[in-house]
């Protein structure tokens, strides 16, 4: 994943979704790793990971409204309605 960001103008979004990204990836994992510690600590963990996936979305927005088609395979398929409802 690390492959260089092209020298344009938008550069630093380009980087800022990228970490926005694997950012969201771990808070995924975490919801695994947290299963064990019950409903509350999944709960929490859910919490964090759409937290995680809207500000990864939010990036991808800005991206399309500024007209870089920038995809990730991730994103592409769908992932981002991965996350399940988070618990009142």
């Amino acid at each position: 994943m690390n492959q260089p960001i092209p020298n344009t103008p938008h550069a630093e979004l380009i980087a800022a979704y990228r970490r926005a990204q694997a950012d969201a990836d771990h808070k995924f994992g975490l919801i695994k790793a947290v299963a064990k510690k019950g409903p509350l600590a999944i709960a929490a963990a859910v919490e964090t990971a759409a937290k995680a996936a809207k500000r990864r979305d939010s990036y991808a927005k800005k991206l399309s409204v500024l007209g870089v088609a920038y995809t990730d395979p991730e994103v592409a398929n769908g992932s981002c309605t991965d996350v399940p409802p988070a618990r009142k």
